[in-house]
């Protein structure tokens, strides 16, 4: 289906090979190139919808009219338009991945305060706060969580995964004697951190704990 390392494949690359397949956009052919490129799922999955409504909008609009050479024509122009706005804009969130620097920072730039960002996402303060730090351990860290805090950010869920992945930090503005490294505990567990996050609310926490559940059984 594909060509060259999947691993090492641009995303930019990927939809371009994608397009060139002539395959027809569904669950199907998404299931095969999410498997083969599983770093670029979210963008797969918002590509291949975007796609699908173009191809839709496309068929609608050819039972409109009896002009069919016009029709053809117009129809590929829209297409290759179309394509080429997805495959741009795709393109930007690939590139804008690697500058996601703090969680709470793009809380801010998308108008939410920790607050704000901790009830955008069903998530405690205190639980928010360890995320922004990287003090939960990643593979304990469910992906409705990492979707909960994309969608509130306004950021590729990709983005937030790598973020996540990344060494933990200390407080902003912390301060240490230079003789005295600072020690930073191990990532807490995800299901921990829930059950004793204070500032979350009990039905949250409930949601949190079934969908943790779910994701182990």
């Amino acid at each position: 289906m594909t060509g060259g390392n999947s691993n090492e494949a641009s995303l930019e690359h990927v939809l371009d090979q994608l397009v060139e397949a002539e395959e027809m956009p569904g669950p199907a052919v998404l299931d095969r190139w999410v498997r083969e490129y599983p770093q670029f799922e979210s963008e797969l999955v918002d590509f291949i919808a975007s796609w699908t409504l173009m191809t839709s909008a496309a068929s609608e609009y050819e039972e409109e009219t009896d002009e069919d050479s016009k029709v053809d024509e117009r129809l590929m122009l829209r297409g290759m338009s179309v394509v080429q706005n997805v495959l741009h804009e795709m393109a930007k969130c690939s590139n804008a991945t690697s500058r996601l620097d703090s969680l709470l920072g793009a809380g801010k730039i998308a108008g939410l305060s920790l607050s704000d960002l901790a009830r955008a996402t069903h998530l405690g303060d205190a639980l928010v706060r360890k995320l922004d730090r990287r003090l939960i351990r990643f593979s304990s860290i469910p992906n409705q969580a990492i979707d909960a805090i994309a969608k509130a950010v306004r950021c590729p869920a990709q983005a937030v995964s790598w973020y996540l992945q990344q060494a933990p930090t200390l407080p902003a503005g912390a301060h240490y004697r230079a003789d005295r490294p600072p020690q930073l505990a191990e990532p807490e567990d995800f299901r921990l951190a829930v059950e004793k996050d204070p500032t979350m609310p009990s039905e949250d926490r409930r949601l949190w704990l079934e969908a943790i559940n779910a994701d182990e059984s």
